[in-house]
């Protein structure tokens, strides 16, 4: 007897890079991540949270409106964000974000259940800013679960 399980495209582009991995290695396939969807690993237990579309929706749930705003704003801004151009948008002064991130922090850690876990990674600190990005599949998750 032979078992099956039929996904279609849609379904695919929703699992975790995790899971997609794990799928092509009972396939016989190799996955190798694109390189611009690499992360600083540089900082030893440093990991960024993959959230799929039910993660992100749970993880939505939970937040305040300032806290979904700047979620929106940064799933908007694309692969990166300046944390000077999100205050701004936001309307707030430098600084004024503060409250925001810790909240984002203690999100991701409860719904990860992983206190290591981090949603942004800071990449470049620049002229009086920051710039930063989330996982591709996770900023994804999120623009999904926003437009729903």
């Amino acid at each position: 007897m032979t078992n099956q399980i039929t996904l279609d495209a849609d379904t695919i582009r929703m699992l975790s890079p995790a899971c997609k991995a794990e799928l092509a290695a009972h396939l016989g396939f190799e996955m190798a991540r694109p390189p611009e969807y690499q992360f600083d690993e540089g900082v030893e237990g440093e990991e960024y949270a993959e959230l799929g579309l039910q993660a992100a929706r749970a993880f939505l749930q939970g937040c305040g409106e300032k806290t979904t705003n700047a979620i929106r704003l940064i799933v908007e801004a694309g692969e990166t964000f300046s944390l000077r151009e999100l205050e701004a948008d936001m309307g707030v002064p430098v600084g004024g974000l503060r409250g925001v991130w810790a909240g984002l922090t203690k999100r991701i850690h409860t719904i990860t259940n992983n206190d290591n876990v981090d949603l942004i990674e800071w990449i470049e600190e620049t002229e009086n800013d920051w710039v930063a990005r989330m996982m591709p599949v996770t900023r994804e998750a999120f623009r999904r679960a926003l437009a729903e």
